[in-house]
């Protein structure tokens, strides 16, 4: 997984995301500073064209700031049980990992899902977000597919690995249905 861009979904993403994100924002402000010092040392002033540039370069520096304090709070989940759900569902599956999604009322953590038939099966620990509230928004993603189903969200992981323990095993790819959800629950993530 070194030197590989991971990518929302992707197990480590969150871990990867904060790194990236903390070195861009370390960069920015390297530039604003060396723009800023350099315009002051050449003109022996602070009102200068090099400040405004300065200035101006706060507002993508800021943009790559928001991105950092949005996953700051999060670590990407336990590597073991992510493996342990990747084995048990095989490579047929949909398994998302390091999950944030955003809202405007806030944001919840999903550290593995599991997305088959038209659902989406969720392992959310304890957070400050109600799980019903979880289900209806990950729901929303399963409504715009055009499934009927209900997802289903688990805080503790034993019970989601029974759950998925149960279910049979898939032999061909994931469905038109599961790929759409997918589609969308990625566009409501981090």
């Amino acid at each position: 997984m070194k030197g590989q861009k991971l990518h929302s979904g992707d197990y480590g993403y969150i871990n990867y995301k904060k790194k990236r994100q903390l070195c861009i924002v370390l960069i920015w402000a390297v530039i604003i500073g060396g723009v800023i010092a350099a315009g002051w040392l050449f003109t022996g002033t602070r009102m200068n064209v090099a400040t405004v540039v300065g200035i101006v370069l706060v507002l993508p520096a800021a943009k790559a700031a928001v991105s950092l304090f949005l996953v700051l709070g999060y670590r990407s989940g336990d590597k073991k049980q992510y493996e342990k759900i990747r084995s048990l569902t095989g490579e047929h599956s949909i398994v998302l990992a390091d999950l944030i999604l955003t809202r405007y009322e806030g944001s919840m953590y999903i550290p593995i899902a599991l997305i088959r038939g038209g659902n989406i099966f969720a392992f959310a620990p304890k957070q400050k977000t109600d799980e019903a509230i979880i289900r209806q928004y990950i729901g929303e993603s399963v409504k715009a597919s055009g499934s009927t189903a209900v997802p289903c969200v688990d805080r503790d992981f034993n019970a989601f690995y029974q759950r998925l323990k149960k279910m049979p095993p898939v032999k061909a790819g994931p469905s038109k249905s599961d790929k759409a959800i997918c589609t969308d629950i990625l566009s409501r993530a981090v």
